[in-house]
């Protein structure tokens, strides 16, 4: 096994991060170890192996291997398709390893949408899952209100282990137990629409 070169380490830290911010942002494994080869093509790295799992993401190159272990979670799309450009990017060769390098730690830092945009956007999306399946307009409204709360508590899980899959169960059960007694207190005709409106949003 050959030592890599100060170069050679910088290029794979580079397809390592990578790697890791697609997975973290909700990109699927094969989607990670896809980017993560683009990359070390256009990076001229050859013999590399790039396996992606859940929680960790394994890079081997010419026998030295790295490690990233991933700790938390989410769904961004417009951050997937910014670290998807990079990557291209870097196949066609508009981007040396420093300038992608601080391209993706520009992305990293962005804070995205304010909180209180995706609590509204999650209210309008569940409302919306809920006429797609035939809610009154009650369950309707009971979709929206219980969806927007359920996307105001997900702050709380961000930064716990797993905080994403105990988000998504918190988060049904409350929508659930929600739409309930909302039917309870004053009935609305489709509870069912209004309970698959509200849990819908966290499956997608």
């Amino acid at each position: 096994m050959q030592s890599l070169d100060q170069t050679e380490r910088q290029k794979i830290r580079l397809i390592g991060l990578a790697a890791q911010m697609v997975l973290e942002n909700g990109g699927e494994t094969y989607r990670v170890e896809e980017t993560a080869m683009r990359m070390a093509g256009g990076l001229g790295m050859a013999d590399v192996n790039v396996v992606a799992f859940p929680t960790s993401i394994f890079v081997n190159v010419d026998g030295c291997s790295r490690i990233r272990r991933i700790t938390h979670r989410g769904t961004n799309t417009s951050r997937l398709a910014r670290i998807n450009d990079v990557s291209r990017r870097v196949e066609r060769g508009e981007l040396s390893p420093e300038e992608a390098e601080a391209a993706l730690e520009a992305i990293a830092a962005d804070p995205g949408w304010h909180h209180a945009t995706l609590v509204a956007a999650y209210g309008v999306s569940a409302a919306s899952f809920s006429l797609l399946f035939g809610g009154t307009p009650g369950s309707l409204l009971v979709a929206l209100f219980t969806g927007m709360l359920i996307q105001a508590l997900q702050p709380l899980f961000a930064h716990l282990a797993m905080g994403t899959l105990l988000f998504n169960f918190c988060g049904g059960v409350i929508g659930a137990l929600l739409c309930q007694l909302s039917a309870m207190l004053g009935p609305y005709v489709d509870v069912n629409a209004a309970i698959i409106g509200a849990i819908m949003p966290l499956l997608t």
